[in-house]
């Protein structure tokens, strides 16, 4: 049976992948209910309704209620590494394969990379039928970085920054977030650090 809950959702950080998303993507909102069928008879399939709050749209709303579909997949990068965790699927093709809740990932050896959770996040584009809402997602709360070798390299909580972002429709204000030097940093010997802008600037580009 399909469990459902309701999460209330704040803008906070966006972070991109900095590998390539390998796995075989959906083309089509057909092909994404034939999935949402085919999980739900598997009985792998949750429901999550979303209150998403963003900063304006088209119409000048300050939020909007959407429906989604999750379950869980894994996704492989073009560097061998790949990460577990929820994934949505989304008919209306807004926040489609978007990244949702707890996830993990790993280096291409399958030891533990990252850990943390994501939400959601979303703009306005105006396209030729009207303005669209373009999801998006975004790493928020405690996260923990681990080195090959299985010392952790850092941990701390993502806080959001407010930043203008240029659309066609204008602009719309998206809040990211980064590692800071407030986070608890560690060498690869596991030595606490004061200075580092290295392991910053990794985990910063990186997934």
């Amino acid at each position: 049976m399909i469990r459902q809950f309701t999460i209330l959702f704040l803008f906070v950080p966006f972070l991109s992948s900095g590998q390539t998303e390998i796995y075989p993507l959906p083309t089509s909102p057909d092909i994404i209910w034939n999935k949402c069928i085919e999980l739900y008879k598997e009985g792998k399939l949750d429901s999550v309704q979303a209150s998403i709050t963003f900063f304006k749209d088209y119409y000048h709303r300050i939020d909007s209620i959407k429906q989604f579909y999750i379950h869980a997949d894994t996704v492989k990068y073009s560097d061998s590494s790949f990460a577990v965790g929820q994934i949505i699927l989304d008919p209306f093709m807004e926040f489609e394969r978007r990244k949702f809740g707890e996830w993990t990932f790993y280096y291409p050896s399958g030891k533990i990379y990252s850990k943390g959770s994501y939400s959601i996040g979303a703009f306005t584009e105006c396209q030729f039928a009207g303005p669209s809402l373009i999801g998006y997602s975004f790493k928020t709360g405690m996260w923990k970085y681990w080195y090959e070798n299985g010392i952790l390299m850092a941990e701390g909580i993502y806080q959001p920054i407010q930043v203008e972002e240029k659309t066609n429709c204008g602009s719309d204000t998206i809040n990211v977030s980064n590692v800071t030097p407030s986070w608890k940093l560690f060498d690869n010997s596991g030595m606490k650090v004061n200075n580092g802008e290295t392991i910053i600037s990794r985990i910063n580009n990186s997934r």
